[in-house]
């Protein structure tokens, strides 16, 4: 008798099978549905002792602590750049407010003594 493992996912069959085939409603809902089908056939296929030795390294390289650091440095990098873009926005609206306070005080007859 084979051996039988308990999982964490569920069983795709005739019932459930409309939640990967159902439209999406956008591309990003589309694009989901395709990784979350591939991810499960290749869960399926690991659990089954049917996957290749690409699939198998690829979920070994995902729990790596390596992939993990490289996550967490992917996401302080995007982290700085936001950062950096917001205080550049921030910056310009600054040198806006200033052109327009300048104005309004050169019609009162201010100069600025800065230029």
């Amino acid at each position: 008798m084979p051996k039988v493992i308990k999982t964490c996912m569920p069983e795709v069959n005739e019932q459930n099978i409309d939640i990967l085939t159902d439209a999406a409603t956008s591309p990003d809902a589309f694009e989901s549905k395709c990784i979350n089908a591939a991810y499960h056939l290749a869960y399926k296929r690991l659990i089954s002792g049917e996957a290749t030795s690409q699939e198998t390294t690829y979920f070994l390289k995902l729990g790596s602590k390596v992939a993990t650091l490289e996550m967490k440095k992917l996401e302080a990098d995007t982290k700085k750049a936001e950062a950096q873009a917001k205080a550049l926005d921030t910056s310009k609206e600054q040198q806006a407010y200033d052109k327009v306070i300048d104005a309004l005080m050169s019609y009162r007859g201010v100069t600025n003594d800065n230029e």
